[in-house]
């Protein structure tokens, strides 16, 4: 039985693609949420109704599956699988209607298999359509540890790529032998930090086959994470557990007596803008405070966590170091800071459940209409009275 999972084993005859199903629990995990209205709102505008219920202000939190296909397709910087006679279905683990109902507004343009009355799946899709299909021929247990771009943001492999792995390995203690696996990257190669994580969790060296093209894979081992992971205390603590217990982070406790309590966390080798236009000014007034500025890009996991889990107050740009939380103490304060064309809640929903004091910044941008991408300035005032009033309060 998998920690934190209620998963059923059965053998099904009925399914002709299915060899095996571990079935998870299908009532979400509820948690409800408090704030300044202010922060509810920007909550309700960037999550969807299936995690985030606006009128009771409730995070949800889906649990996976996992289950083990006897042939399935599966393609590069795609969220779908294809099931053998070729259906699509981009979530096929999750059966809520509201999940299925966010999928689709999300990828429009994607296939979309529809569930019928009956739970079949209809919308087939030709096996003439996947350009370099190529055929992955043993007839070993396969399973996939990214094929997709967003993997390579840290916020989205910790939250929706690494929960996968640790369904991976309790399913290994259980029930599957690791030499009977053959794990498949298709796309580009692991960076780092997927490295470290892959070597912590499996703990001896596996091989990996790489693919850039569509694959058609037998016994297809498919599983969903938990949707979305930060929404779950359970979660959040299985997997910042599994760094701050580690050999190697205790280790590097050991080596470092020291680390700065007050951090400004630097954007690094962003690649999709957001830069402080006036960061220079920002830098100035947070060093009279005794603030270092770090940034994570070169840093190991394990560097990224001590630095986390030692530090008073953070503040900085919206971007995927802010994951770190998640090895914060207790009561941490964090300020962020966001560009006007770009204010999600993600980070104040995993700040409340980690329990830390979260504030943020909006920035003002010289663009006329400032998108996702664009580039802002932080008032320098506004700044000095948050984090005056953050520091008389800790």
């Amino acid at each position: 039985m998998l920690n934190h999972y209620l998963f059923e084993y059965s053998n099904s005859k009925d399914d002709k693609n299915t060899l095996h199903k571990y079935i998870a629990d299908a009532i979400p995990e509820v948690t409800t949420i408090e704030g300044p209205q202010q922060i509810i709102n920007i909550l309700a505008k960037s999550q969807p109704e299936s995690i985030f219920n606006s009128e009771q202000s409730e995070l949800l939190c889906y649990s996976g599956q996992a289950s083990l296909l006897k042939q399935c397709i599966i393609l590069p910087n795609n969220y779908e699988l294809f099931l053998a006679p070729w259906l699509a279905d981009g979530l096929h683990s999750y059966s809520h209607p509201l999940v299925r109902q966010d999928w689709k507004r999300w990828f429009p343009s994607a296939h979309n298999a529809v569930l019928t009355n009956g739970q079949k799946m209809s919308n087939a899709v030709p096996i003439e359509s996947f350009d370099g299909l190529k055929f992955a021929a043993n007839n070993q247990y396969k399973f996939v540890i990214k094929n997709h771009a967003d993997a390579d943001n840290y916020w989205h492999w910790t939250f929706e790529w690494l929960p996968r792995l640790l369904i991976l390995r309790s399913l290994i203690n259980d029930d599957l032998d690791l030499k009977s696996l053959s794990f498949i990257v298709i796309g580009q190669s692991l960076t780092q930090f997927q490295e470290d994580w892959i070597e912590l969790l499996f703990e001896r060296e596996i091989v990996i086959e790489y693919y850039r093209s569509p694959i058609l894979c037998n016994n297809f081992l498919s599983v969903t994470p938990p949707f979305p992971a930060h929404h779950s205390r359970s979660w959040l603590s299985r997997i910042s557990e599994c760094i701050l217990y580690s050999n190697n982070y205790l280790a590097l406790n050991k080596t470092i007596r020291s680390t700065n309590k007050r951090i400004y966390l630097q954007r690094g080798k962003a690649l999709n803008g957001r830069n402080i236009i006036n960061e220079g000014d920002v830098l100035n007034q947070l060093s009279l405070y005794g603030f270092m500025p770090l940034s994570m890009d070169q840093l190991s996991i394990y560097e990224q966590a001590h630095i986390f889990s030692n530090a008073d107050i953070i503040i900085g740009p919206h971007g995927s170091a802010f994951v770190n939380m998640i090895f914060c103490k207790k009561h941490c304060q964090i300020i962020e800071f966001f560009g006007p064309g770009y204010l999600s809640g993600h980070d104040y929903s995993l700040a409340f459940m980690l329990e830390l004091s979260w504030l943020f910044i909006e920035g003002s941008s010289k663009n006329d209409n400032p998108t996702f991408s664009s580039d802002y300035m932080i008032d320098i005032d506004k700044l000095t009275e948050i984090l005056n009033r953050c520091l008389a309060s800790h």
